[in-house]
């Protein structure tokens, strides 16, 4: 069954870049980010990790078809501690070179206000990668509490947070 999903996935990305002339592709991991079985994830990070080689693949090929680079870039949870946590291992893959952009968020409950973009940056190095803080529409100041829609006053606090923690850019 993995394989079936995995395979109908990379039905979906195929189909896109080849009828689509696409700048690149956004694999959203933060929307329903449970990839693996519950005490799986580690098992399952090879898999996704080869899955996700795959897909460079593709967007390389067509890249040269279109002419122009066409960019890879990964939605992950906010911490990369959760991420490996959750058999998204984003670090090797900035460090293959498989993603040119990772955009670190919570999940959509909440706005969260920093985020671990320092250590991102750090586990990063000096890979190319394009580190994007995002910012979601929610925001709960209690745990537990009803959600808010974020004022643009707190968007733009969160905004200036994610910026001097050394982001590339922000992620709305």
């Amino acid at each position: 069954a993995q394989r079936e999903v995995r395979d109908y996935y990379m039905a979906l990305i195929e189909e896109t870049l080849e009828r689509y002339d696409v700048d690149g592709l956004e694999l959203d991991f933060m929307r329903e980010p449970y990839v693996f079985s519950a005490d799986k994830e580690l098992e399952g990070a090879p898999f996704l990790t080869a899955w996700l080689r795959d897909v460079r693949q593709r967007t390389n090929e067509a890249a040269v078809k279109r002419g122009h680079p066409i960019r890879l870039g990964v939605r992950a949870p906010s911490r990369p501690e959760t991420a490996l946590g959750m058999g998204l291992d984003t670090v090797a893959w900035a460090q293959e070179g498989l993603i040119d952009l990772l955009v670190v968020t919570p999940r959509w409950a909440t706005l969260e206000f920093g985020m671990a973009i320092p250590e991102w940056r750090q586990q990063l190095g000096k890979t190319k990668v394009t580190l994007v803080g995002g910012l979601e529409v929610l925001y709960r100041p209690v745990p537990g509490s009803p959600p808010e829609v974020v004022s643009p006053e707190l968007a733009h606090g969160a905004a200036s947070v994610v910026l001097a923690d050394s982001a590339d850019a922000v992620y709305l």
